[in-house]
């Protein structure tokens, strides 16, 4: 019984510890994809008003 204990209090260290190291990976991915995802974001809402501009310019040459 008492190994068992033993086993368990040391296998909920390293596992409260891989829990941390989880955390800081899913933040640092989170952080990375958020980045990536309000430039991608910006470059698509510009690519739409130059996209928007062209159209203009077209319908106005008409």
């Amino acid at each position: 019984m008492e190994r068992l204990n033993i086993t368990s209090l040391r296998l909920g260290v390293t596992s409260v510890k891989s829990q941390e190291k989880v955390r800081a990976f899913v933040r640092h991915e989170f952080e990375s994809v958020f980045i990536w995802w309000k430039q991608f974001v910006s470059v698509q809402v510009k690519n739409l008003s130059s996209h928007q501009r062209n159209l203009q310019l077209v319908g106005s040459k008409h």
